[in-house]
């Protein structure tokens, strides 16, 4: 949030099946050029995706990645009738709202880390919250050490694969 004066996301991270297997895909930013670049590239993978499949779904946990979608494109003034139809077409499926009214889970909440606990091994690495994905990145931006992004992309990647997992 404090990389640039508007803030920056600096990845976008998606999980896509091939062959029952997860497969990780990045899309990267340092600069606020980039982060249009990358939701461009992002938005354009999405689209492809959906062309080929019209059924398919984009599943995320909680509200972030809608409203980041939304950000993104009122900020750089870009994807405008892409993002409305996976919008408006209900292609983005929150599985937060799928726990909450159908899991009645003995966890401190209904975080993806807390629900995880039931399908997934204990995450490790220097990165495991989101909170520390921001601390590492700002870190970057001062070190410039790639095992730090490194670190934020694992995070980003466990984070992408225990929704797929969850999603079944």
């Amino acid at each position: 949030p404090w990389a640039t004066e508007v803030g920056l996301e600096y990845l976008l991270g998606v999980v896509e099946e091939v062959d029952g297997e997860p497969v990780y895909r990045t899309f990267w930013a340092t600069t606020q050029d980039e982060e249009k670049a990358a939701f461009q590239a992002f938005i354009a993978y999405l689209m492809a995706r959906l062309d080929a499949h019209p059924e398919m779904h984009v599943y995320h946990y909680g509200g972030y990645e809608s409203g980041a979608m939304k950000r993104l494109t009122q900020r750089h003034a870009t994807c405008v009738d892409e993002v409305d139809r996976l919008l408006r077409g209900d292609v983005l499926v929150d599985l937060l709202n799928a726990v909450r009214q159908g899991v009645r889970a003995s966890v401190e909440s209904y975080s993806l880390k807390q629900i995880e606990k039931f399908y997934m091994p204990a995450r490790e690495g220097p990165v495991t919250e989101a909170g520390f994905s921001v601390v590492a990145f700002e870190t970057w931006l001062k070190e410039r050490d790639q095992s730090i992004l490194d670190g934020i992309a694992a995070y980003n990647r466990d984070d992408c694969v225990s929704t797929w997992m969850l999603r079944d």
